[in-house]
């Protein structure tokens, strides 16, 4: 567990030259001078060829930031897997809340393996330390190309998998609300950017002091906010004046509780660091607006992509806070491409229950037991949905036919027929947790059951509601595809 220190510039310098003159220089440029990355270089010369390591390490410079070290690293070594406790920052140590990874390398070259990321969650028995407990969604497998790259497909599993991963792929190809913005400062004269900052309060501006502010603490979902006069003399980074003038749109820096906090206003209002500010002439008043509503009408797609994009927001800091350059990379596509049907149910599941994950510690809806079992019925519509896109032959088609309730789990039968049936419900008479449970030395892995008939799928899982949520149903039906396709050929 080598210690998380960003070094300055100097102290940097000399540390790498001292590893030159050792000879056991750095790989590449380390992000942010980090010495838990320094470390981890250092630490592989340490190694007899073949030799493994592990070591604990903040994941945000490993696996999400910019430059060559993660390339670099994981095309010169043979990464097998990384355990990923981001989840777990608010309980995993006593005295700080960083979100961290075991990283598992080998020191010979890559041999061309996928390399395991598996993401630890909330469970009870994973926060108060009692043991490890994994489920079967928690295990991603990762191909060498994509674990080197760009950083998404890591924040993507966070969220669900290669689904969340192709949603940030789809729209990272739009243009930004960034290249918009540019396009009407070059063209029209709009203005935007972070509002004041205080520092080391070096420069006068009289367009601030006495002026009223926004104040960002009270900036609500529904875009209310309270006011007060600007007592600061001097400023480090005051801004443009033009940036405070009306017409401007006023983006509070989080993705709020249910909504962005955005509004449109017609008075000079001075704001802090913690607003995104969009000032454009009062011809170009309809054109804000249009944005403004664009934010709103998308709210969920776009909270989606700045966690899921954001090195800040639920990784080191709170979910609810990001950078100005996560919400300047977002698209801006206002008479673009909408989601499908399926991207919506990753994005809502995405949104409404791995969000919690990242604050909140208890009472999570993804832990509860599901009770009654009807509920598993729109589980189940959405799985035979997607088989039936590719399996119905005429009247033929997968439904869910079956439930079997047990103590500590469900069991579906999916039925391939020409009528729907109407689900009868059952009693398992047995319980099936010792199925359902893979105990090691410290740690379990909760299973998840698919067999296979000739006309029939039967599905076993445990009754917490993780387990059956409409986009668990999409990434069972990729995974029933890969069966089906592997049993092919055998």
């Amino acid at each position: 567990n080598p210690p998380f220190v960003e070094y300055k510039e100097g102290i940097y310098e000399e540390y790498r030259q001292q590893l030159e003159q050792a000879s056991t220089p750095l790989l590449t440029d380390i992000p942010q001078y980090n010495s838990s990355l320094m470390f981890l270089d250092a630490s592989m010369h340490l190694l007899a060829d073949g030799g493994k390591m592990c070591m604990i390490m903040p994941t945000a410079p490993l696996l999400y930031s910019g430059g060559d070290f993660r390339k670099v690293f994981f095309s010169t070594y043979q990464v097998g897997q990384v355990i990923d406790f981001t989840f777990l920052k608010n309980v995993l140590f006593n005295n700080a809340r960083v979100a961290t990874v075991a990283m598992f390398a080998e020191k010979k070259a890559p041999c061309g393996q996928d390399v395991l990321h598996l993401v630890a969650k909330h469970t009870l028995t994973n926060r108060e330390k009692i043991f490890f407990e994994f489920d079967y969604y928690d295990f991603y497998s990762v191909p060498q190309n994509l674990a080197s790259g760009s950083g998404d497909v890591w924040k993507a599993n966070l969220m669900g998998g290669i689904r969340a991963f192709n949603i940030l792929k789809k729209y990272g190809e739009y243009p930004s609300i960034k290249d918009y913005l540019t396009k009407r400062k070059r063209e029209k004269g709009w203005v935007f950017g972070e509002g004041y900052q205080i520092g080391d309060a070096s420069k006068p501006a009289d367009y601030i002091t006495g002026h009223l502010c926004v104040d960002d603490s009270t900036f609500d979902d529904d875009g209310t906010f309270n006011t007060y006069r600007v007592e600061e003399q001097r400023f480090q980074w005051p801004r443009k004046k033009l940036l405070y003038e009306p017409p401007h749109l006023l983006v509070k820096r989080t993705i709020g509780k249910k909504v962005i906090p955005v509004t449109l206003s017609d008075e000079y209002l001075t704001f802090k660091e913690g607003i995104i500010g969009i000032h454009s002439p009062e011809s170009d008043r309809e054109a804000l607006q249009r944005l403004k509503d664009y934010l709103l009408e998308n709210n969920t797609l776009l909270r989606f992509l700045i966690i899921l994009r954001s090195n800040r927001a639920g990784k080191n800091r709170s979910i609810y806070t990001h950078y100005l350059a996560d919400f300047m990379r977002l698209p801006y596509m206002p008479s673009g491409e909408g989601m499908t049907d399926e991207e919506r149910l990753v994005v809502n599941d995405a949104v409404d229950y791995y969000f919690p994950y990242f604050d909140r510690i208890t009472n999570l809806e993804m832990d509860e037991i599901i009770n009654n079992p009807n509920e598993l019925q729109d589980f189940g519509k959405v799985y035979c949905k997607a088989l039936n896109a590719v399996y119905e032959d005429g009247r033929k088609k997968y439904w869910l036919s079956d439930i079997f309730e047990g103590p500590t789990s469900f069991v579906c039968v999916f039925s391939y027929t020409e009528a729907e049936p109407e689900p009868s419900l059952h009693d398992t008479g047995t319980d099936l947790q010792s199925l359902l449970e893979y105990i090691g030395e410290d740690y379990v892995i909760k299973r998840v059951v698919r067999a296979y008939t000739e006309h029939s799928i039967v599905m076993i899982k445990p009754r917490q509601r993780r387990y059956w949520l409409k986009s668990m149903a999409l990434r069972d039906a990729d995974e029933t595809f890969n069966d089906i396709m592997s049993r092919g050929n055998e």
